[in-house]
């Protein structure tokens, strides 16, 4: 399949005040990849500047083992890479571009290797795209095991000494990492665990702090929809009410089939499930810089309508903005995610990220105790826990404590061990709370703030000059 992945550049070019500043900003902002599930509406249209990357582009295979720290596990895993030699010059950097929850492809030279006579290596994230082991079922939990923080931080140290040693024999190349949300924060540990490898990163909103209970993403979304409208948190809680009223009442398969998710009715989590569907749906619009169509959609009603005119008027915001099989996607099924133990080699791959969620990160989106946005029945943490536990088997200690040895290894020691990262944060994204929320002289840090200004700058157009003229700055510093 080609022209599968989408990947977001931060402003549109006509925005801003010279082409060099359009390029300047547009690369720096760094590069995110809207998720498969969310391509079916308006919401693509509404984000400007797409790229469309070719995930079937014939690319390098690295052959990883299954498992870099234990020689008596048996097998490996061919991780698909790409270079752009194009804008190298001897002696020049490579520069990589992290591998992320979802199918790959290559990045060409751009501004910034141009600039640092730089070559350009994009990386696919081990267990995603075709990055999967050779085997009949590689997404069983036998298998999902190797899939790590740690496993693809070495995939990508072994790819970039490759790389080097083809360039230059020495193999003694400088390299300068790069990425975006989750590949942000890859990013930021690529360098605090080989810093060696690359002489630095520049991570835009990277999550770098693993938090089991992620009550901060509706603290957030609630603080960023408050403006400019007030009334745009409530009318979104009312509807989020007016569906669990529904339930209560007896009327939750008919619901689900409003929104065509017949398929989670009758099974085990189905009502979590879809909960997390329908929040997932609307707050992901101010995630993504488009508060103002979600909050202009909720006021199409008046602040006392029925609960049947919220449900249609909520599932009508989902239709319009992500096409209307959202709901029903394996992401949101965990019977789904249950059985899937092969997988579609484009886009993000679900149950890969879920795992990754429930065995090492975490972040998992329950309902805060105050300003939630969320059902409160219906997405406690312990529904999330459950849904961990049904589909890979990992109890909420199992999950807590991979949780917490995650942090000792990697956020606990961030201060102590890492040098030369820059971390870029956005006012409205509702994940800058798991990132840095300052910065040191050997970690620096910068927030853009705007109304509208969303995850890895997706609506802050002009407003991220600033940030992102002090990340090139600090490009061509640790390069030196």
């Amino acid at each position: 399949l080609k022209l599968q992945f989408l990947y977001f550049i931060a402003c549109p070019n006509t925005m801003l005040k010279t082409a060099a500043a359009a390029a300047a900003i547009c690369t720096v902002s760094g590069l995110h990849v809207l998720p498969e599930r969310m391509r079916g509406g308006k919401l693509a249209e509404l984000v400007p500047s797409w790229k469309e990357v070719d995930t079937a582009a014939d690319s390098e295979i690295y052959t990883a083992p299954l498992d870099h720290f234990n020689s008596s596990v048996i097998g490996t895993i061919p991780v698909r890479y790409w270079v752009d030699k194009s804008c190298w010059k001897e002696g020049g950097p490579v520069f990589v571009e992290m591998g992320g929850e979802g199918a790959a492809g290559p990045s060409s030279c751009g501004t910034r290797e141009k600039a640092h006579n730089a070559a350009k290596v994009s990386v696919e994230h081990r267990y995603y795209g075709k990055s999967i082991p050779q085997v009949a079922e590689p997404l069983s939990v036998e298998y999902l095991k190797y899939l790590s923080v740690e496993q693809n931080a070495a995939d990508t140290a072994a790819i970039m000494n490759i790389v080097k040693k083809e360039l230059d024999s020495s193999g003694n190349l400088k390299g300068f990492a790069f990425g975006g949300s989750y590949s942000g924060a890859t990013c930021a540990w690529f360098r605090q665990k080989y810093p060696t490898v690359v002489a630095g990163c520049i991570s835009s909103s990277g999550v770098v702090h693993a938090i089991y209970e992620y009550t901060q993403f509706d603290t957030v979304v609630y603080d960023a929809i408050s403006h400019p409208d007030p009334t745009c948190p409530a009318r979104l809680r009312n509807a989020t009410l007016a569906v669990e009223r529904a339930f209560a009442n007896g009327e939750g398969d008919r619901v689900k089939k409003t929104f065509n998710a017949a398929n989670l009715i009758g099974t085990k989590l189905g009502d979590s499930d879809f909960f997390y569907g329908i929040i997932d749906a609307a707050s992901q619009l101010d995630q993504y810089g488009q508060k103002k169509s979600l909050c202009s959609y909720l006021s199409k009603l008046p602040i006392n309508a029925t609960d049947d005119e919220r449900i249609t008027n909520l599932k009508e915001l989902i239709d319009l903005h992500y096409g209307t099989s959202f709901v029903n996607q394996c992401f949101y099924d965990s019977e789904c995610l249950r059985k899937t133990t092969t997988e579609s080699t484009s886009g993000i791959g679900a149950k890969s990220w879920r795992w990754q969620k429930c065995s090492q990160l975490a972040y998992l989106q329950s309902a805060p105790s105050e300003n939630s946005l969320r059902s409160t029945k219906y997405l406690t943490i312990q529904d999330l826990a459950e849904q961990c536990s049904y589909v890979f088997g990992l109890s909420m200690d199992d999950q807590k404590n991979a949780v917490n040895s995650f942090n000792a290894q990697h956020w606990d020691v961030l201060d102590k061990e890492a040098t030369n990262i820059m971390f870029l944060d956005f006012s409205d994204d509702p994940w800058r709370a798991a990132s840095r929320t300052s910065g040191t002289p050997s970690l620096p840090y910068c927030m853009t703030t705007c109304d509208g200004c969303g995850h890895c700058g997706a609506g802050a157009g002009i407003h991220a000059e600033k940030c992102n003229n002090e990340a090139d700055a600090m490009i061509t510093k640790w390069l030196q």
